[in-house]
């Protein structure tokens, strides 16, 4: 009845979007999600969504042992706070936390708190014992991980959509998205092999801080 409900409520809305009244039912969901994101305002989306190093310690404390020192603590809190300042823009109402691209970005807030606590616990295991792998553990960690997620994701968009769409892209531009995947996938390595030698409270704070370079880069 609930699934029922809510797609009642996009085909009325749809009413007012021609454009996604001629998707099927689960598409028009989709789509009216999307949009909702879209159109969030950025400003309060994007530092909820890349918040984790406020909340991730508030976990791997007690459940990592992790040991934070009070320099840490104000370096991790200056982080998030000048995050919030620099993205904040002027005339975010106070309803706006409760709309739906807030919620998503929650969701994403929640999300990467548990996957750097799976991550972290992952390559400290990985750590612990003797490795005669062919490619050093974060490397085989971060390739499993991609190769998972892959493989669900490819489904998901081919039960949905067909196998056209994919090869159409692929044909379309394979060579742009696959330099985008190795610097991602170089990238999140680092990110794995600096959890085997520091607490995730911190490795997870120096990565969010790419905001900082990603404004330098946008100047």
């Amino acid at each position: 009845q609930l699934l029922h409900g809510v797609i009642a409520d996009a085909e009325v809305e749809a009413e007012a979007k021609p454009e996604i009244g001629l998707l099927r039912p689960d598409q028009r969901l989709v789509a009216e999600r999307v949009e909702d994101v879209e159109h969030g305002a950025l400003g309060l989306v994007y530092p909820i969504a890349r918040s984790t190093p406020a909340f991730l310690p508030l976990v791997a404390v007690p459940l990592l042992g992790e040991r934070l020192t009070l320099p840490g603590v104000v370096g991790i809190a200056t982080l998030v706070a000048g995050m919030w300042l620099v993205q904040l823009r002027p005339g975010l109402r106070r309803g706006a936390f409760g709309e739906p691209a807030a919620r998503y970005a929650l969701l994403t807030l929640a999300t990467t708190v548990g996957y750097s606590l799976f991550d972290k616990a992952a390559m400290a295991d990985l750590a612990a014992g003797p490795w005669s792998g062919p490619v050093p553990r974060a490397v085989f960690w971060n390739l499993l991980l991609w190769s998972s997620a892959g493989c669900v994701f490819s489904a998901l968009v081919a039960l949905h959509r067909g196998i056209a769409p994919l090869v159409a892209a692929a044909r379309a531009d394979l060579a742009t998205p696959s330099r985008a995947a190795a610097v991602s996938l170089v990238g999140y390595a680092l990110i794995l092999q600096a959890f085997t030698l520091a607490p995730a409270s911190y490795v997870v704070a120096v990565r969010q801080s790419s905001v900082l370079f990603a404004l330098a880069l946008a100047a």
